[in-house]
């Protein structure tokens, strides 16, 4: 982590380079001869490709020999065999001993000469020279110090501001509203049958069972939750049945009571609502302990879940 957002590595790297534009502008050129042979390739252009792979290579290793402490200065100019020998010279780390020589073999001007006039070679000597390639980029830094600073600032800056996102997240989690009515005691008028557990109203399972409450039906049928202290409530979401017969109980009544004994009418619904689309009800501030679902006369309650979110 600390590497990939300071660049120590690539900076001790760049900073070692006696003529570091040389090895950067080296680096770069052997970048682009790779890209253009990937894209040959690709396209089936096997003898082309592989002699700018040979290209590419003698690049990177021109951007290595460069790049590496010397005994004495290097010329302005490195001819292909020059940078070929001098590279030769050093143990490269990681170094693919046999790929390597088998690459090298390849870039002498009389194995060249060797090819039949036209003839293309196998793919897998071109796919081949393309891993050896790819081996000989990972020996250099092509980026320059200023470059290197400019990326270490811009990594800085973005975890920065990713971490002030994330703190931010974590706050407004913790301070946004939650849900009150999780696992609350819940009572109703009456029980549709004895088996009927009241509080699969408030047990956070919305989907999977065909409903959370049943009343029975017939008189003036309810279901309630008890908050169990006063809260004020921001909004409530109410997950209707999901066996059918959705609208049968319609229209429900929202109350909300403080002390369980006078209750308040908060909102009446009329037309439909599902458990993906649920009755959501803004109550903003209201003060309540008790949250109270009415059917209409002579009907009955048959809900999923309901949801009570606090301030």
């Amino acid at each position: 982590m600390r590497e990939a957002l300071l660049l120590e590595q690539a900076m001790r790297a760049a900073r070692g380079y006696t003529d570091g534009a040389r090895v950067s502008a080296l680096a770069r050129a052997g970048a682009e001869a790779a890209l253009v042979a990937d894209r040959a390739l690709d396209d089936g252009y096997l003898a082309s490709a592989l002699t700018v792979y040979r290209d590419a290579g003698l690049l990177f290793m021109a951007a290595a020999v460069v790049g590496a402490p010397a005994s004495e200065p290097l010329a302005a100019e490195l001819p292909p065999a020059t940078v070929l020998a001098r590279f030769r010279e050093r143990q490269w780390p990681g170094e693919k001993k046999a790929e390597l020589e088998a690459f090298c073999g390849s870039l002498a001007p009389e194995r060249a000469a060797e090819r039949p006039v036209g003839a293309a070679p196998a793919r897998s000597e071109v796919e081949a020279a393309r891993d050896v390639v790819s081996w000989l980029a990972t020996l250099v830094e092509a980026r320059g110090v200023a470059e290197l600073r400019v990326q270490r600032g811009v990594r800085i800056a973005l975890a920065g501001a990713l971490a002030v996102a994330a703190l931010a997240w974590g706050i407004s989690g913790l301070m946004s509203n939650k849900n009150v009515a999780l696992h609350k005691p819940v009572t109703a008028s009456a029980l549709f049958n004895a088996s009927i557990n009241p509080g699969g109203l408030t047990d956070g399972v919305i989907m999977g069972a065909p409903y959370g409450i049943h009343t029975k039906v017939g008189g003036l049928q309810w279901v309630q939750v008890d908050l169990e202290s006063v809260q004020k409530l921001d909004k409530i979401l109410i997950y209707n049945r999901a066996d059918g017969y959705f609208d049968e109980g319609l229209p429900f009544t929202l109350q909300t009571s403080v002390d369980g004994a006078i209750f308040t009418d908060i909102e009446k619904r009329t037309t439909h609502f599902s458990q993906t689309e649920p009755w959501v009800a803004k109550l903003n501030g209201v003060n309540a302990r008790y949250v109270r679902i009415v059917a209409a006369p002579a009907k009955y309650v048959t809900l999923s879940e309901v949801e009570v979110f606090a301030n």
